[in-house]
């Protein structure tokens, strides 16, 4: 299981989000301390040749595209369909559409596939996260106090 790099938990689901400019893994709770960017995928990919090899410290990560709203309603548009009609494809209603394209919205993974089926394009890149490596000599993982230098007064 990993370990949130805020709090130290292990969590089952992981999610990255952004913190002052940096994309940090996360647990459910830490969640709220950041801009949520997407949820970590731990499914194990059929191996690609890389001309690297890749460490221990790496790790590849499908997230959701930030511009996703636009190329949902500008897929929409080039297809002529209107929200309503999209939405009754989908199964959703036309509010998940509209809030959706506006980015009021993430979508789960199973919309996330039902879009990219429907309308013929790209919402997920695999995005590779570099881990540092832990100070300490424990064998559990990276936490934010492992990175951070406190200035004292």
């Amino acid at each position: 299981m990993p370990d949130c790099e805020l709090c130290g938990r292990s969590a089952d689901d992981m999610y990255v989000v952004e913190v002052d400019g940096v994309k940090m893994q996360v647990c459910r709770a830490c969640t709220r301390h950041g801009k949520f960017i997407g949820k970590v995928r731990r499914e194990q990919p059929t191996p690609i040749r890389k001309p690297h090899k890749m460490t221990e410290e790496e790790e590849e990560v499908e997230m959701l595209v930030p511009d996703y709203g636009d190329r949902i309603r500008k897929k929409r548009n080039e297809l002529g369909l209107k929200r309503e009609e999209l939405a009754k494809k989908l199964n959703e209603t036309e509010s998940v559409i509209r809030r959706l394209e506006h980015g009021d919205m993430v979508p789960d993974d199973k919309l996330v596939r039902k879009l990219e089926k429907t309308l013929g394009i790209t919402l997920r890149e695999k995005v590779e996260v570099k881990r540092p490596e832990a100070k300490h000599d424990t064998q559990e993982g990276l936490t934010l106090g492992d990175v951070v230098k406190i200035k004292k007064k």
